[in-house]
């Protein structure tokens, strides 16, 4: 007998072909499932690797056994001329028959109903991936060759404390920079997340596609203080100007005026006003400001009761210093948020709070950033969303750079219905977390699904420690409630990333009739009957 009459007989040839077929069908159904649950191609490559792997000893053992009535026996076992064996030989025919017909109408479902879906979505990815380039590429055109990013400037002191220093006096020129409208500048946030990567500047200036970039560094020596700046063009990689202030403390703030002159002069930057002046504070006191924004933006929880008692030491020394009262209030939002298991704490620091914000009006009545942070109490306590609405647009043309004020104004747009316009309040946040975070909601939204997936696969693997909290809210708008709680527990037994205000946070309304809501608000001091204990009413600053 042939070997390929004995491969016959022993059906090595029919177990082969229908391996064959299922594992392209099984193959098929894993490269379209997957990516709707949010995988990479991992999985799919997978599935590939183990069908192939099972390919030969499927023929080994098809050749080695055969089956029967009674199950598996050896091919010497067995009689093959039987009307049993023939019997199993046909009910093999059918099996591949019927295999084959499954993957024809699963080929043509594929080819005439999903890829035409897949297709279409893909084609508007595509485009509004272009839009937002073109978007981009079109505020950019706008400011010409006016754009410019501050980078952190380096602590040249022996003491790695001073650190703060260096961070504090770029983030204050940044600050300074972007007051001028016909000057683009890049966002903290932006500018410094390239601190410690060892990048050329024409590198870190294509990435962020400006034209300048200004730099430094700082010693600090009692009431001395030396800062280099340096502006550079950054295609040619060219020193435009450079200038040593070697000058005390006191001159910190004239400091910063002239380095923005600078730049305005060098850049041949129009002016439609004067150029911007830094805010004088006494010296001291801007240095403990510095110090305790610094803790702040590194997001050392640990050491909040430390910035607290910096700020109030600067509040001594100067008691109208704004800029520090604004600091100080966010730094005690954010004990709030740390002390949500111990109310009694909780509830001074909210009375702290609205004690800091009344401070602050009372100063600065139209002051952008806490115009923003009301808004959002407002919005999140109150449900007053056309309000917050308000106040933001205000906080928005006040101070278009204030940290979260698209990314808010995008949310309050959302709780009224206007996905299309969240999503452009979203596109305009220059905070890289909050503008994914907002855009994977305005996308759920929207019915762009993939995005919205694509959005929340970028944030997992920072924010899944970080701020599980923002997970859970996100997942909770877009119905995924496993998720949602999921990350919920999590924050709650994290610190730092406590579910502060989860009663009243409308992002989570979809679980309010999840039988697990209540016993997650009870475990976290915020059920009805807990919250009716406290004896609080505070009116907002109006």
């Amino acid at each position: 007998m042939s070997f390929l009459a004995e491969l016959q007989r022993r059906n090595v040839i029919r177990v082969g072909a229908a391996y064959l077929v299922v594992a392209w069908l099984f193959i098929q159904v894993a490269e379209t499932i997957f990516p709707l649950f949010g995988f990479d191609d991992r999985p799919a490559r997978a599935v590939v690797i183990v069908m192939a792997t099972g390919f030969l000893p499927a023929l080994v053992f098809a050749w080695a056994f055969e089956l029967t009535p009674e199950g598996f026996k050896r091919d010497a076992e067995v009689d093959h001329d039987a009307e049993t064996s023939r019997r199993m030989s046909r009910v093999l025919d059918r099996l591949i028959m019927v295999f084959l017909a499954v993957g024809l109408a699963y080929f043509a479902f594929d080819k005439f109903l999903l890829t035409p879906q897949r297709q279409a979505e893909e084609l508007a990815a595509a485009r509004e991936l272009a839009r937002q380039e073109g978007r981009s590429e079109a505020i950019a055109g706008a400011y010409g060759d006016s754009s410019i990013a501050v980078l952190p400037f380096v602590n040249m002191s022996s003491d790695p404390e001073q650190e703060y220093l260096g961070d504090g006096i770029a983030e204050e020129m940044l600050n300074l920079l972007a007051r001028i409208p016909e000057l683009r500048v890049i966002s903290r946030s932006s500018a410094f997340s390239f601190k410690g990567q060892n990048l050329e500047i024409p590198e870190i200036a294509k990435r962020l596609n400006v034209m300048y970039v200004l730099e430094g560094s700082v010693r600090r020596s009692g009431n001395r203080i030396r800062i280099t700046a340096q502006l550079i063009e950054a295609r040619s990689d060219t020193h435009l100007w450079s200038e040593v202030y070697d000058r005390t403390l006191d001159d910190i703030f004239e400091i910063q005026d002239e380095v923005a002159g600078e730049v305005v002069t060098q850049l041949h930057v129009t002016l439609l006003g004067g150029p911007p002046e830094a805010e004088e504070a006494n010296p001291l006191a801007y240095l403990l400001k510095l110090q305790a924004r610094h803790i702040l933006n590194l997001q050392q929880y640990e050491k909040l009761d430390h910035a607290e008692a910096l700020l109030q030491q600067a509040l001594e020394l100067d008691p109208g210093y704004v800029d520090a009262l604004v600091i100080l209030y966010f730094v005690q939002m954010e004990q709030a948020r740390q002390s949500w298991n111990d109310t009694d704490r909780r509830k001074g620091l909210i009375a702290r709070v609205e004690e800091t914000v009344a401070r602050v009006l009372a100063l600065d009545p139209e002051n952008p950033v806490m115009k923003a942070s009301m808004a959002w109490y407002r919005r999140d306590e109150l449900g007053r969303t056309e309000d917050a609405m308000e106040r933001f647009e205000i906080a928005s043309q006040l101070n278009p750079t204030a940290g979260q004020v698209r990314w808010k104004t995008g949310l309050a747009r959302l709780m009224l219905g206007d996905a299309e316009g969240a999503l452009e309040e979203f596109e305009s946040e220059p905070g890289p977390i909050y503008r994914l975070h907002g855009l994977a909601l305005a996308y759920h939204d929207l019915g762009r699904h993939q995005e919205s997936d694509a959005a929340m696969e970028q944030l997992l693997p920072t924010e899944t420690e970080a701020w599980p909290f923002g997970l859970a809210r996100a997942y909770a708008w877009m119905g995924r409630a496993d998720e949602a709680f999921h990350f919920l527990e999590r924050a709650a037994g994290q610190s730092g990333g406590q579910p502060g205000h989860a009663a009243t946070n409308p992002l989570l309304q979809k679980l309010h009739d999840d039988p697990r809501w209540l016993p997650f608000l009870r475990s976290v001091g915020q059920a009805p009957e807990q919250l009716a204990a406290f004896e609080f009413d505070v009116e907002p600053p109006r």
